[in-house]
Parts: C-alpha cells; sequence; structure tokens
C-alpha cells in the first residue's frame, strides 16, 4: 500500500473565525482495475493553533491504525517478510 499525503489549510473557520487544517492521507492505485471505492482514505481536522509536527505524526498514527497496515516506504528496499 503506498500513500499520498496532504497538509494544508481549508476555508472554513471555527468558532474563533480561525482557519481550520486538514490532513488528508490517500492510498495510491497500483493496478487500474481497481475500484476507487476500495481504496484508503482518511481525513482530519486540526484548528490553527494546534498545527505542528506532532500533531501531524499523531494523526499519521491514527491513520496507520485505522488502516490496519503501515504504507510502504518507496525509499527502503522491499523487506522479505
Amino acid at each position: 500500500m503506498i500513500w499520498e499525503l496532504d497538509f494544508y489549510s481549508r476555508p472554513i473557520l471555527d468558532e474563533n473565525k480561525k482557519k481550520q487544517w486538514e490532513v488528508l492521507i490517500c492510498e495510491t492505485p497500483t493496478d487500474i482495475s481497481r475500484s476507487p471505492d476500495s481504496l484508503f482514505v482518511y481525513s482530519q481536522f486540526c484548528a490553527n493553533t494546534s498545527v505542528n509536527s506532532l500533531w501531524l505524526q499523531e494523526a499519521i498514527q491514527k491513520a496507520i491504525a485505522a488502516a490496519g497496515e503501515p504504507p510502504k516506504n518507496p525509499f527502503l528496499p522491499p523487506s522479505d517478510e
């Protein structure tokens, strides 16, 4: 499984009139015959005051837990498992 990740500010305001941020993690299809509905998608909103690398790391960990397996790292050689 290969993932794509975007972390960006949305044009959605919270109760304090501050922009909300969103992390969006999507599985990249590796086979064109695969249905888009079968691909993994994870989304989580973040308050403007919480945007940092620790929050993003926690969101990625939640996505891994929701997916049941971590994505492949394209920069590492395949494991022999």
